[in-house]
């Protein structure tokens, strides 16, 4: 579509690197082509070397549990619980923005540690910027039966109103938050919550960096409250997988469930038996494969271990990652 003198490619992808152009002339005999001009795209050079450490956040109090989420620009929101001793001892959620090209802005508090205890926030920011907080809050010292919250922000309105997801009575305990953000702004929250008796359980809530969320979904019930290590991921789509181990009478397995358009499918293990099972963590890419790893009590040592999910396929079989015979002194794989 070009008919001028000469053509301009104005910030060229690395992948057009060694692409060949011509010019096409035609005329009554038919079309004439020229020599090929070929085009080179060199990669921008990379800062390899670490900058100087700054503060982001206010001075004073004890920080714990920070966390970091980019969009798709490089633009960033950092967050973490810190401590407040005015006017009573509490912890406080704090939040900062990091703007690619401009760097941190001013932190603030975004939620202010009322109901005595924020603890384990987790972030999650989808490629636009918008981002969600979820956090398990204790709202009582005396009767330290938590909840989970949430809090989004937004880039064009900033921080909104938390408010609580768990939709418990306050007589059970919701605990161990695990939050996942999709690119395209699906969001996904699983914890265990109590139930009362004897017996605990896996919920998990879905929604959007726009539209809040939704009713909590029951997930799994497990006898003697022998559910725990949630974890749930989604690939750009917002498809993924939410993962738990639960106790089966005699023994734990991993246990695995697709997510796919806000609605968790049917779970299955995806693990061997074992009398313990600990820290399992997934991780998903954009294609919707997914590997997940644990540490597996095998005899009198522990493993690691892993599964991996192909779709159309599904889950393969548990494989042991570290080298056989060799003890695991780090039972806390990532």
């Amino acid at each position: 579509g070009q008919t001028g003198t000469s053509f301009t490619i104005v910030a060229p992808a690395l992948a057009n690197n060694a692409r060949q152009f011509r010019v096409v002339a035609t005329h009554s005999e038919g079309p004439v082509n020229s020599n090929a001009a070929t085009l080179t795209v060199n990669a921008a050079p990379v800062n390899n070397t670490w900058q100087t450490a700054g503060r982001i956040g206010p001075v004073g109090g004890s920080i714990y549990h920070p966390k970091i989420a980019f969009d798709s620009l490089g633009n960033a929101i950092a967050i973490w619980m810190q401590g407040n001793e005015a006017p009573s001892t509490r912890y406080e959620l704090w939040a900062n923005r990091y703007i690619a090209g401009s760097g941190w802005g001013t932190p603030q508090v975004i939620y202010p540690g009322v109901g005595f205890r924020v603890n384990w926030p987790q972030l999650g920011v989808d490629a636009n910027g918008n981002a969600i907080v979820v956090w398990e809050l204790i709202d009582d010292p005396y009767d330290p039966l938590p909840d989970i919250w949430s809090v989004s922000y937004s880039t064009s309105t900033g921080w909104g109103t938390a408010a609580g997801i768990s939709n418990d009575t306050g007589a059970y305990d919701s605990s161990s938050p695990k939050l996942a953000v999709a690119g395209n702004g699906t969001a996904v929250a699983i914890w265990t919550q109590g139930n009362g008796t004897s017996v605990g359980n896996i919920l998990m809530a879905t929604g959007s960096t726009g539209s809040g969320w939704g009713s909590p979904a029951l997930l799994a019930t497990a006898a003697n409250s022998q559910v725990g290590g949630p974890d749930a991921v989604l690939n750009a789509t917002g498809n993924g997988i939410a993962t738990w181990s639960q106790w089966g009478g005699s023994n734990f397995t991993l246990r695995a469930a697709l997510i796919s358009s806000g609605t968790a499918g049917t779970a299955q293990a995806i693990s061997t038996n074992t009398g313990t099972l600990v820290n399992p963590h997934i991780a998903v890419n954009a294609a919707g494969t997914a590997v997940a790893i644990w540490g597996q009590l095998n005899g009198s040592r522990f493993e690691i271990t892993s599964n991996r999910f192909v779709p159309g396929t599904g889950w393969g079989s548990p494989t042991q990652v570290n080298n056989p015979g060799y003890p695991v002194f780090n039972q806390t794989p990532d």
